[in-house]
């Protein structure tokens, strides 16, 4: 028996892009017991008449919720997880393109898999507005490892945008069984994709998936991989202006916010639970001590970690400048 697709995609004035995507989808090798299911965020575009026109042509494919907006992608994902029953979940973005085996390949290799709480994702080519390649590989392009899949470093250097992801029921249960804070979330995808590393298993497919579209309405693009040169600059300027520590210290609450909630799952080893409460606070422990924490636990990313470990040695000199 063919299991129940769910293809999650959360819109808002999406009307440029929506039709490809929709197309990229309703075009996939594999469609057998697959629905889409769109929820829109309260769009001031053309956004919702165009997904109710698909929803008339293909309505035994396509489900529009018409439920209120959530204020955001990460909390309209959230919402729609707990819509849909099915054993497959997908999440889309509304400006990607998929090829054409996209779900073929990801349920292929999400089944075998023996684990509860599987989760693949893949890798996807970086494209300009009309399509035109930026980088063959999105992983590549940021900078990101997808070989190390630690739930530290996932925390902190998550390398799976949601529309690269496809996981299995017992992921979204466990994502549902909890009433997480979402504000101490950044985003739906890395945590999800950690807590598959901490209560199952989590693969990566060497293989790029979608067409990841960059425009000036990304709510989250990629990053460019910078030279050594750039990178040197801007941090040199982010250092004279004064925002390095305060733009960095903000980025570490967020990855610790997480690991907080995190750490409230059933599922987990005790040790797990320890390692995550432990990471949530840092409290009682020296710079040093902090360092050599998360050099052993993983807690790093796949490229210039240096700069978390100035952080906790900074954090060293401001309180013996407050003493």
């Amino acid at each position: 028996m063919n299991p129940a697709i769910a293809v999650l995609m959360a819109v808002y004035n999406g009307s440029k892009y929506i039709r490809a995507q929709l197309d990229s989808i309703l075009s996939q090798t594999y469609l057998s017991g697959v629905t889409i299911l769109i929820h829109d965020d309260g769009s001031t575009d053309d956004t919702v008449d165009i997904i109710e026109d698909y929803q008339r042509r293909f309505p035994e494919i396509i489900r529009v919720d018409g439920g209120a907006p959530t204020g955001s992608a990460k909390d309209n994902f959230w919402y729609m997880l707990s819509l849909m029953d099915a054993d497959i979940y997908f999440f889309c973005d509304q400006d990607d393109i998929w090829l054409p085996d996209k779900i073929e390949k990801s349920l292929d290799r999400l089944l075998n898999l023996k684990s509860d709480c599987r989760c693949v994702f893949c890798d996807m080519k970086v494209v300009d507005e009309a399509l035109n390649i930026i980088d063959e590989s999105f992983l590549h392009y940021n900078g990101r490892d997808p070989r190390v899949l630690k739930p530290g470093r996932i925390l902190i250097d998550n390398p799976a945008a949601g529309t690269s992801m496809c996981f299995d029921r017992a992921l979204r249960d466990l994502a549902l069984s909890v009433d997480f804070d979402l504000n101490g979330i950044e985003m739906h995808d890395g945590f999800l994709l950690a807590m598959a590393a901490l209560c199952g298993e989590v693969e990566f497919i060497d293989e790029p998936l979608v067409l990841y579209r960059q425009h000036a309405d990304n709510d989250m693009g990629a990053a460019r991989q910078e030279s050594i040169i750039q990178r040197i600059i801007r941090n040199a300027r982010s250092i004279i202006s004064g925002s390095f520590f305060s733009d960095k210290k903000a980025f570490l609450k967020l990855s610790q916010s997480a690991a907080g909630e995190l750490s409230r799952l059933d599922c987990l080893e005790e040790s797990k639970r320890t390692i995550l409460k432990t990471y949530a606070s840092l409290s009682g422990l020296s710079p040093i001590k902090r360092i050599l924490f998360l050099r052993k636990n993983g807690f790093d990313r796949a490229r210039h970690t240096w700069w978390l470990y100035i952080l906790f040695l900074q954090s060293k000199i401001d309180t013996q400048k407050g003493a």
